[in-house]
Order: structure tokens, then C-alpha cells, then sequence
């Protein structure tokens, strides 16, 4: 998993992408018991207000589909399967 930053900002802050939704990337946070602070790398930046997440990246179309499921991102949050596709956008 890699937390890729862009140097664009937005009015809420650092852009950034998460490349990788397995469980560090993604489902720490919904895979087990309640907890007050976030498990992943996609909870700490939601709950991060200087950042803004841009695009969550992975191979896979279940992980896609499951962290869509979980988290419900924004209209502007861009699903990718493949990190080429981050810039190229």
C-alpha cells in the first residue's frame, strides 16, 4: 500500500490518493469492533482536515467495490484500477 500526495491543494486541503485497498488501505476499519480513531489509511485522511482524498486506487474490482460500499466517497473521489490512471486525469 502507498500513500501517494500530489502538490495540488484544494479549499480543503493536501490531495491525496491511496494506492492499495486491503486492510491497511482500507478495511481496517470495517472489519472489526468499533474504535474512536480511524484503523486506515482511507479513515485517518476523512478524518484529516487538511486533506482531501482524490482517488482511491486498487487491481482488484472487489476491493474497488467494497471500500465504495463501506465509505460512500464523494462524487469527486476518483475509483481506479491502476496507479497510471492517478495523473492521466
Amino acid at each position: 500500500m502507498t500513500l501517494a500526495t500530489s502538490t495540488m491543494t484544494s479549499p480543503h486541503g493536501r490531495r491525496v490518493a491511496v494506492v492499495g485497498l486491503g486492510r491497511i488501505g482500507s478495511a481496517y476499519d470495517y472489519l472489526g469492533a468499533d474504535r474512536d480513531l480511524p484503523r486506515s489509511h482511507i479513515g485517518a485522511i476523512l478524518a484529516t482536515k487538511s486533506l482531501t482524498l482524490a482517488a482511491v486506487v486498487d487491481a482488484s474490482v472487489s476491493a474497488r467495490q467494497n471500500a465504495v460500499q463501506h465509505w460512500k466517497f464523494e462524487s469527486d473521489v476518483r475509483i481506479l484500477p491502476h496507479v497510471d490512471d492517478v495523473r492521466s486525469g
